[in-house]
């Protein structure tokens, strides 16, 4: 039996599905797995390796017949799987700044492993689920989690852009200062910039930028 294993990767769970040569889904409903990506490379490339073998366990198949990987990580990230040198936007520890993601999980299973971002990702899962394996329509996705992600699909492919970047809506900068009415706001993203979409417009932007601005009673009006 040859198996594909997908692996998503976010800030506090790894998600797994395995699909077969006649592209069925060997795993109902979610197999969730904690990520550990604050503490760091090590620790959580070893969860994503335990979690596999969960994974596989729940399907009933072996690790053996895992044949390749498909990883999905959030971004900032090259088109080859290499974090940005400020680390990835939801993976805090330093040790993630510059780190080849992808050719290091393929080290540790001894298994060929390609990669895109997690926008992109979601993207092109969307994009099939839609209009089918044989579509050559154009769709662009714009996913909001955790992170900002999004993706371009032109005729069934991902467009990834020259370093990684095709469809990354989320550090798309925004005239911020024009269209929120909060004096005083600078949203930072974990990118090192300013005013990201994402950085008004995710998860991580409630708990940095907007929760200690609501925090207090609201007045009435």
């Amino acid at each position: 039996m040859q198996i594909v294993a997908g692996v998503d990767l976010g800030g506090t769970a790894v998600n797994y599905t395995l699909v077969n040569g006649e592209e069925k889904f060997l795993i109902e409903g979610l197999c969730e797995h904690p990520a550990l990506s604050k503490q760091g490379p090590d620790v959580c490339l070893q969860q994503i390796q335990d979690g596999l073998a969960v994974a596989v366990a729940k399907a009933g198949v072996l690790l053996s017949d895992i044949v390749a990987v498909g990883l999905d990580t959030p971004g900032p990230a090259s088109g080859s799987g290499v974090l940005s040198a400020r680390g990835s936007t939801n993976f805090v520890h330093p040790d993630w700044a510059g780190y080849d993601i992808r050719a290091n999980l393929a080290d540790r299973l001894a298994k060929p492993v390609t990669y895109l971002n997690d926008g992109n990702a979601g993207a092109l899962w969307g994009h099939f689920t839609l209009f089918g394996g044989d579509s050559r329509e154009t769709s662009l996705s714009a996913i909001i989690g955790t992170g900002l992600g999004g993706g371009v699909i032109v005729n069934g492919n991902v467009v990834i852009g020259r370093k990684g970047f095709g469809g990354e809506l989320g550090h798309v900068l925004i005239p911020y200062q024009s269209i929120i009415a909060i004096q005083g706001l600078e949203p930072e993203c974990n990118c090192g910039r300013i005013g990201c979409l994402e950085s008004v417009c995710s998860l991580t932007a409630i708990e940095r930028s907007f929760s200690a601005l609501f925090s207090g009673p609201l007045s009435s009006p």
